[in-house]
């Protein structure tokens, strides 16, 4: 409901303007709704009309009568009561109860008064009632048996206890128990571990006398293996535990070189041969590319570079920045000393201050790079390259025209 729009219509001002329908700025229409006008009602002040706060005339009258003498109207209602009756003189002040717990007598000390208990409800068992219980067993097995019956209490702590002590002896038993298997387990594992390790020892000794051994050893060491499997059943170890399941490495490329040499009909010394130059010839592949690498970080050739006698990459950069750091003239004293030697000006620098000490880690010049095995191995012999000199040395010339005499 949107009551300020209801006002309006109602002709109200607005806000700040009375709602009351007498003054001229208030509303032009009574509302339609209950007003309340007795003083509990909203709008109207209370503290103009006190004739329902009987409290307060009667204090004002007590306040004013203080010191005169006269009789409050507190005290009257204490004695004589209310007007309509004498219920409200007993809610000011009522008669005291008499006590109950004791009387005392003329000059003597205080009787107490014997106070009576209530009667205890002991509740009855089910077992007592019905005749089921363990009293009424107990009972009937002592009237069989002969015994002595004994009592409730006794009976069922005697049991308790009982209960208790076989409860204890069984958690020790399963306990004993418990450990003994751990232990016998732990003793049949290192029985099973020992023995693969002494069979596998036994069989690797076997395996590199039969490697150094000839080919006429075979029957030899196939009557020791057999000899290692009777010996690893007698242990108690399967001869397939102390076997890999699957071939390694270098069983399996020992196996395709045998097959590539028994496929060209050569032995397998020419077939290993052959892959030391092959991987000689990969790692010289893949220094190459580094050499191609490293060229392009300084923008220098890989001719270049590979001719420089450092191989470090950051002390490279590091020389390479303090030689264009160099003054104009020790620039051409050692461009021209490096033409002396016809070597580039890159190469001379690094050579000088690896000579004289100021390059990390490195005391003496790189070694210069393997020429790559172009040769070809072939059975029995190697291919060897010779070089003849015709044109003979200086020293060598009488004449000076470079023929020989």
């Amino acid at each position: 409901m949107d009551t300020t729009a209801y006002l309006v219509r109602h002709g109200w001002q607005g806000t700040g303007h009375s709602l009351q329908p007498h003054k001229t700025t208030s509303l032009k229409r009574p509302l339609l709704v209950s007003r309340k006008v007795d003083v509990l009602g909203v709008g109207l002040s209370k503290t103009n009309s006190l004739s329902d706060q009987w409290w307060l005339r009667a204090f004002d009258s007590s306040l004013k009568n203080l010191g005169t003498g006269k009789e409050s109207v507190l005290s009257s209602l204490r004695t004589n009561g209310a007007k309509r009756g004498g219920l409200y003189g007993h809610f000011v002040k009522g008669e005291t109860v008499k006590g109950t717990i004791g009387k005392r007598k003329d000059g003597g000390d205080a009787e107490s008064i014997a106070e009576t208990k209530a009667p205890e409800m002991k509740r009855k068992r089910k077992a007592d009632v019905e005749g089921t219980g363990r009293s009424e067993k107990r009972r009937k097995a002592s009237t069989t048996t002969g015994t002595e019956d004994v009592s409730d209490e006794g009976y069922e702590s005697s049991v308790a206890k009982a209960d208790k002590e076989a409860r204890v002896k069984r958690r020790a038993e399963r306990k004993a128990e418990r450990k003994a298997e751990r232990k016998a387990e732990k003793r049949a594992l290192r029985l099973e571990e020992r023995a693969k390790r002494r069979v596998a020892k036994k069989r690797r000794s076997e395996e590199n006398r039969s490697k150094k051994g000839s080919k006429g050893d075979l029957l030899l060491n196939v009557e020791a293996e057999a000899e290692l499997d009777k010996e690893m059943e007698q242990a108690g170890v399967s001869s397939a535990s102390t076997k890999s399941k699957y071939p390694t490495k270098a069983e399996k490329k020992e196996k395709k070189m045998r097959a590539l040499a028994a496929k060209r009909g050569v032995d397998i010394e020419i077939i290993q041969e052959e892959e030391k130059c092959n991987r000689g010839n990969d790692a010289l592949a893949d220094r190459q590319l580094v050499l191609e690498k490293h060229a392009r970080e300084v923008g220098m050739s890989v001719e270049a570079f590979g001719a420089l006698p450092i191989e470090d990459i950051d002390e490279v950069k590091r020389l390479l920045k303090e030689l264009s750091l160099l003054d104009e003239k020790k620039r051409q004293r050692y461009t021209n000393k490096a033409a002396q030697k016809s070597q580039s000006l890159e190469a001379y620098f690094m050579r000088r201050q690896v000579k004289n000490g100021n390059v990390k880690g490195s005391s003496q010049l790189k070694s210069e790079p393997d020429a790559p095995r172009s040769q070809t191995v072939k059975a029995g012999a190697d291919r060897l390259t010779f070089v003849v000199d015709t044109d003979g040395s200086s020293s060598l010339r009488p004449d000076g025209t470079g023929q020989n005499s």
